[in-house]
């Protein structure tokens, strides 16, 4: 009965194609990282924000402690206290993309951040499933 399931199972793989949560449709933006004296300013932080459809507070202050520096708005920038190499910056978004918005189950990028009581949970827009995430 098992085998039975599982020739089923692979034969419905190879017919259908899934998506790795339209991965091909999710392009973020090209961080636009400067250097300015000892301060790394990320110039389209808004933007990112916006694209990856996250709390711009939310987004600074996990930067905030995974560099372990401060980090302020200032308009539509954010400013990091200390040089930063932007190759290391773009890995850590793709950390927090990792953590923060892309769906555990399906892969897909359309989520959103809920709170549920007193926990945050990823709630996935594309299979509707509800994830914990981790508290900053």
């Amino acid at each position: 009965m098992k085998d039975d399931y599982n020739k089923l199972l692979e034969r419905a793989y190879k017919e259908i194609k899934i998506s790795e949560g339209d991965a091909s449709r999710w392009q973020l933006p090209e961080p636009n990282i400067e250097i300015q004296g000892n301060r790394t300013v990320i110039k389209n932080f808004k933007e990112l924000c916006n694209f990856m459809n996250r709390d711009f507070h939310h987004f600074s202050k996990w930067l905030s402690r995974k560099f372990g520096a401060p980090c302020f708005l200032l308009g539509d920038k954010l400013v990091i206290q200390g040089r930063r190499k932007p190759d290391e910056i773009r890995a850590t978004i793709q950390l927090y993309i990792q953590d923060y918005v892309k769906c555990p189950i399906c892969g897909s990028c359309d989520t959103q951040l809920v709170k549920e009581g007193r926990y945050l949970v990823l709630k996935c827009e594309a299979c509707g499933a509800i994830s914990p995430v981790k508290e900053i």
